[in-house]
Order: C-alpha cells, then sequence, then structure tokens
C-alpha cells in the first residue's frame, strides 16, 4: 500500500518550513481552481441545455415532423460547436492557473535560495518564462490516446452532438410535442440537476448516461496533469532539487498503480529522470519535491559562482535554463547570506548581532528558535531604536506550556 500524504511530508522534503508552505499553498490553489472549473463545466452544460430546449421549442408549437429535422440538426450542431467552444477556453484557463500555482512555490523557493545570487526579479523573469514554456507544453502534448487537448475537447463535444442527434430523432420518430422533446433534452444534458433519463430509455437508444460526466473527467484531468508536469518543470528549474516523493491523495480510495508509485524505492522517492506522468483519468496524487539542504546548497551556489567546474550538476542545469537567466558575476556575490538554521546558530545570531545579553531557548524545536529570531530580526531591521532595548530572552520549557494549555482549556 502506497503513502498518504501527510503534514510532516511537506516539510521533511522542504527541509524549511516556509518552503513547505510554498508547495502547501500550491496544492490548496489547484484544490481552488478544480472546483471553479468543475463549476464552470457544470454552467457550460447548463447553458447549453437551455439554448437547446428554447430553440427545440421552437420549431413548432405542436408535433414535431421529418420536416423539422434539418432546423433541429442545425440547433445540435451549434450547441455541440458552442459546447467544444467553451469546454476548450476553460480548460485552457484552468491548465494556465494551475501552471501558475505549481511555478510559484518553485519560484518563492528559488527566490530565497538565489539571494545574494540573483535578484528576485531576475528569478520571477526566469520563472515566467519557464511558466509559458511549460503551459505550451501540455496544451500542445499528445496523451496516451494520441490525442492534443483540442482533439479530446471536440471529442468530448462531439459525445454530446451524437447523443443529443439520437433523443431528437427518437423524439420526431415518436411524434413528440416539440416542448415536450425540449424538455427531455434539458433533462439529458443536466442529469445532476433533472431527473436524468431512465435506464431502459438510455439503453434503447444507446445514449451515455451522463454526457456532462465526460467533460468533468476530463476538465480535471488535465488540471492535476498540469499540475503534475508544471511541479515537475518548474523544479527542475531549482537546482539541489533531488527528486520527487510520490503520494497519494486523501480521496484516492481504489488500490491501482498509484500505491506502486507511493511505494517506490521503499518511501515513493522518484529520482527526478525518472518521475512518471500521471497514470490514469481523475488522478488527484502529489508529488513532492526532494530539496537539498538549503544551507549546503547555498554554500555549493556560491562555489559554482566562482568555480562552475567545482559544481557540475549545478553547471548542467544552468546549461538547462540560461536563457531564461543570465550568469552572475563572482563580484556580485553577497556572502554568508545563511546566518542561522537551528536554535544553536539562532542563540549565536542573537548574542553576536542584536545584543542579546542571554538567550536561553529550551527544549523548543530548531524551526521555532529560528521563527522567533526571525520575528526579532524584522522587528530590529523596522525599528531600529528598539536594538539593545531588550537583553534577554527565556522560552518556557515546550513539555511545561503544554500542560498548562491543558489545564487552561
Amino acid at each position: 500500500m502506497g503513502k498518504y500524504i501527510s503534514l510532516e511530508d511537506w516539510y521533511k522534503s522542504a527541509k524549511r518550513r516556509e518552503f513547505a508552505e510554498y508547495i502547501k499553498r500550491a496544492r490548496q490553489r489547484l484544490d481552488k481552481g478544480e472546483i471553479a472549473t468543475a463549476n464552470e463545466v457544470r454552467k457550460i452544460y447548463e447553458r447549453a441545455a437551455e439554448e437547446v430546449a428554447k430553440d427545440i421549442a421552437k420549431a413548432t408549437p405542436g408535433t414535431l415532423r421529418f420536416a423539422h429535422l434539418e432546423y433541429l440538426h442545425k440547433v445540435i450542431e451549434e450547441a455541440a460547436k458552442e459546447i467544444n467552444d467553451e469546454l476548450l477556453k476553460t480548460i485552457d484557463k484552468g491548465v494556465r492557473i494551475t501552471v501558475k500555482a505549481s511555478t510559484d512555490s518553485a519560484q518563492q523557493t528559488f527566490i530565497e535560495l538565489a539571494k545574494g545570487v540573483w535578484t528576485a526579479a531576475e528569478v520571477k523573469q526566469a520563472f515566467a518564462a519557464i511558466n509559458e514554456r511549460a503551459v505550451m507544453a501540455l496544451l500542445a502534448r499528445t496523451g496516451p490516446d494520441g490525442l492534443k487537448l483540442s482533439d479530446r475537447v471536440w471529442r468530448t463535444s462531439q459525445t454530446a452532438r451524437n447523443a443529443l442527434k439520437v433523443i431528437v430523432e427518437d423524439g420526431v420518430v415518436r411524434g413528440l410535442d416539440s416542448r415536450k422533446l425540449a424538455k427531455l433534452t434539458q433533462k439529458y444534458l443536466q442529469p445532476g440537476v433533472w431527473t436524468p433519463l431512465k435506464q431502459e430509455t438510455r439503453k434503447r437508444l444507446g445514449v451515455p448516461a451522463d454526457v456532462s460526466m465526460e467533460a468533468m473527467r476530463l476538465a480535471v484531468t488535465e488540471l492535476h496533469h498540469a499540475f503534475h508536469e508544471g511541479t515537475r518543470m518548474a523544479w527542475s528549474a531549482v537546482p539541489g532539487v533531488e527528486g520527487y516523493y510520490w503520494r497519494l491523495s486523501n480521496s484516492h480510495g481504489i488500490t491501482d498503480i498509484c500505491d506502486d508509485y507511493a511505494s517506490y524505492n521503499g518511501n515513493g522517492f522518484w529520482p527526478k529522470d525518472e518521475l512518471p506522468e500521471k497514470p490514469h483519468p481523475w488522478c488527484r496524487c502529489y508529488i513532492i519535491p526532494a530539496v537539498e539542504e538549503p544551507e549546503r546548497f547555498v554554500e555549493r551556489l556560491k562555489e559554482w559562482v566562482y568555480s562552475p567546474e567545482l559544481q557540475p550538476d549545478i553547471e548542467e542545469w544552468y546549461n538547462d535554463v540560461k536563457e531564461f537567466i543570465s550568469r552572475p558575476a563572482p563580484a556580485s556575490i553577497i556572502v554568508n547570506r545563511i546566518k542561522y538554521s537551528n536554535k544553536e546558530e539562532a542563540k549565536k545570531y542573537l548574542v553576536n548581532e542584536l545584543g542579546f545579553k542571554d538567550v536561553a531557548f529550551g527544549n523548543i524545536k530548531d524551526d521555532a528558535a529560528v521563527m522567533i529570531t526571525k520575528a526579532i530580526e524584522k522587528t530590529y531591521n523596522e525599528f531600529p531604536f528598539l536594538k539593545g532595548f531588550v537583553k534577554e530572552i527565556k522560552t518556557k520549557d515546550f513539555n511545561e506550556a503544554k500542560e498548562r494549555d491543558i489545564k487552561n482549556s
């Protein structure tokens, strides 16, 4: 059984809490984007249902005849074209938003790692180009079915067209009243809103139970594929990424190939050059980039600036992205950027740089001590006159504070 996502996974993989937050927020944006896109797909079919019903009702105030078929076929063709155009527009928009979310987390992480080597503006410019390249590649890609996105959308709209054509022609053969057939087509296009066609009717006509579900599946699948590939392409533009952990989503209820992916190498870790694509429709699995220890990477990055041959992996990375970002000059590098990464280093920084006489962090975790120190440093930067005003820091024992909170709850 593969491993499911957990909050701890974000932190262990990203190495620093703020990096983990960037990755987690990107995933939250995907989830919101999926909901928005799914709602828009429903609206597309709602609008199509209303238009088709209204146009069919216009054909005649009474019984439909074979003479009305030409007009009715035209109504169906126009509805299919509208569904095709609106679906393509909606999925295109969703893909762009999703890729932007996936690249933003990588961009923000690299801005932090590359401080003193490249400016935030330089990194953003590079990732804007990477983002656009990812979008273009996704929209133009050929899937396992041999079709591009535009072809799959067209095929989906044709499913609706063919089903409507069968229902309408059957209604004409049976001499249905135009208003009754209008209501029938409206029900068919909105099975979640209206009572769907009876099973025996669908079997007799040979039409799908829910024609809009195919569009929903396509839209959701494309968004998750875009996020997956956007994450892979964006984080591949961050040197120091060692690979990815494949994690099952919490909605993963049936054992399938994703369980194998999430158990690969015993822990779901995939080297970045071996990461597979999404294996099936509706796949909501996560990949989490495994980032090199930031302090080690920063030192390697500085060494690369001065001597590229000493860090061949960074040099290889740079040759892949050099069209997006210029090579830094050694004279421009700001050294000693990483000031503290654990509570011992934070304590030394508070004493040596910020003028504290005594610092006791007790048994709190490293990231909590770093967070406290950052907050103090930020305050002193904004209000320099406060420096030296406070001389001592002492945190409560973690277990003691926990017991106090339990008693007060």
